[in-house]
């Protein structure tokens, strides 16, 4: 079964072209994305970046973002402080994947917020204390835009996917890992009927430089999964 997403035509000139916005997009290789459950987290298909005036799309083979010594508290919330550089000059935000090579910790962990240092992790992720140790690599898998350009821009969210039968699936833009306050998302249940249609959610969000857009979802349930026919996000600078 399937839902869809279309997006309708803006006014503004060029909109959603790659030349002039940063568009994340998937291929047609028809990704999975599985555990999704009632907590909101990262809509982890999209496969293809292109860049713009503005923004940068992150789905790149992720950097490395440091190699150095890592140290972990377990405070719940847990922590992972770094010797040296900065997760923010990283870009590293609230609902950032950090993906841990080597060391006691190896594993993949989200981010409920960051400093310079020291990156706090959500609630349901767990670490053994201890450190300073070195580490093989921190990579991060963003799966977002990075706003270079303050401004007003047009963000358009769509997807067309299978998955788990007799599940409500929400889908939402969200700024710096935070519901922004004029929704832009939709919701839609994966039934036994058949497709139900399609829509299209767009609106214009104010964004300053440095802010990460990323699209999440959630289930009405635990570990739901959705296979990714079509997905697209844009985001159109108007100001």
């Amino acid at each position: 079964m399937s839902f869809g997403i279309k997006l309708y035509p803006t006014a503004i000139a060029g909109a959603f072209s790659p030349r002039n916005g940063g568009v994340l997009t998937d291929s047609d290789s028809a990704p999975v994305q599985t555990g999704i459950g009632t907590e909101w987290v990262l809509l982890d298909v999209w496969d293809i970046a292109q860049d713009g005036p503005g923004v940068t799309a992150d789905i790149a083979a992720p950097a490395v973002l440091t190699t150095g010594d890592l140290s972990y508290a377990d405070s719940d919330p847990d922590t992972i402080t770094r010797a040296s550089g900065s997760w923010i000059d990283d870009g590293v935000r609230a609902g950032s994947q950090l993906v841990i090579v080597g060391g006691t910790n190896a594993g993949t962990y989200t981010v409920a917020s960051a400093t310079a240092l020291i990156a706090t992790l959500v609630a349901s992720d767990t670490l053994i204390a201890g450190g300073p140790e070195s580490v093989t690599s921190v990579t991060m898998q963003n799966k977002s835009m990075l706003v270079s350009t303050a401004g007003k821009y047009s963000c358009g969210l769509g997807m067309s996917c299978e998955g788990s039968t007799n599940t409500t699936f929400d889908v939402a833009v969200r700024v710096n890992g935070l519901e922004i306050d004029d929704k832009i998302g939709f919701q839609r249940k994966i039934g036994t009927g058949g497709d139900v249609g399609s829509s299209a959610r767009q609106g214009f969000i104010d964004l300053e430089a440095g802010d990460v857009v990323q699209a999440w979802i959630k289930a009405d349930g635990a570990s739901k999964e959705v296979t990714s026919i079509y997905a697209h996000l844009t985001l159109q600078r108007s100001s």
